[in-house]
């Protein structure tokens, strides 16, 4: 079985086509999203619309239930001045009914059988919340307690925009990246983003477990013609977080 694995896309339909030309070059049996769809990107509707018709299985990330189920309208509109819910009013509304139901299909966690009795735990933050956040360097002893000692062998969340392969004693931990919003950590802590397209593939074969991370780098300049077209507000503040990979 060879599964691609795909997360974080944030309403980036630029990089998501350039990953989904490279999965399909691929050729996996499935493509699973491990959540945060349409979110602080400029084409929330088109990138919704593209993952539907994949027809893959979905997991529910925290920005996809913050679209379902945002602050009421007075609290959005007292906060709109603020750039991260000013953006958030903003994607919302471009959502149709369809899209919001779509969305309201995802659900928490996805267990997918591979073989050998073997399965692959799917998730965005962790099983028991899509707020957590695991990292490489996560203790073993937190993320006992954030997994909830599930059977399967192989786990895999998105979240947090980093890709990563880990250990838990027998057990393979698992992060794909960001399909929309890749980030390059600085040295003074802060977060940028950059024109990474990230995913991996996984395939198991036999009882055997290979892992290949892609990245594919998109055209920078076709992503900021699309915020600048979208009418996407503060994009003084959004696209100076961007430099080119």
């Amino acid at each position: 079985m060879r599964l691609a694995i795909i997360s974080d896309i944030h309403g980036n339909l630029i990089a998501l086509e350039a990953a989904l030309a490279d999965i399909q070059a691929n050729s996996p049996d499935q493509i699973i999203f491990l959540g945060d769809l349409a979110d602080r990107g400029p084409q929330p509707h088109e990138v919704i619309q593209c993952v539907q018709s994949l027809n893959c299985p979905a997991v529910m990330g925290n920005t996809d239930d913050l679209l379902i189920h945002p602050p009421s309208a007075i609290e959005l509109n007292k906060q709109a001045k603020v750039p991260f819910w000013g953006v958030v009013q903003w994607c919302r509304a471009q959502l149709t009914d369809t899209d919001l139901a779509f969305m309201h299909s995802f659900q928490p966690a996805l267990t997918i059988s591979l073989d050998n009795g073997q399965a692959l735990l799917c998730y965005h933050g962790s099983p028991r919340s899509n707020m957590d956040r695991i990292w490489a360097s996560t203790p073993d002893d937190d993320l006992k307690v954030m997994l909830e000692n599930p059977t399967a062998r192989v786990m895999v969340g998105g979240h947090t925009h980093l890709p990563f392969l880990r250990r838990l004693h027998d057990k393979i931990i698992l992060n794909p990246g960001s399909i929309g919003l890749a980030f390059t950590p600085t040295p003074d802590g802060r977060e940028l983003n950059n024109n990474r397209a990230e995913y991996l593939i996984l395939t198991v074969e036999r009882g055997r477990v290979s892992v290949e991370f892609r990245q594919l780098v998109y055209p920078l300049d076709q992503y900021f013609q699309a915020v600048q077209n979208s009418g996407m507000p503060h994009q003084d503040w959004w696209l100076p977080l961007w430099q080119e990979e």
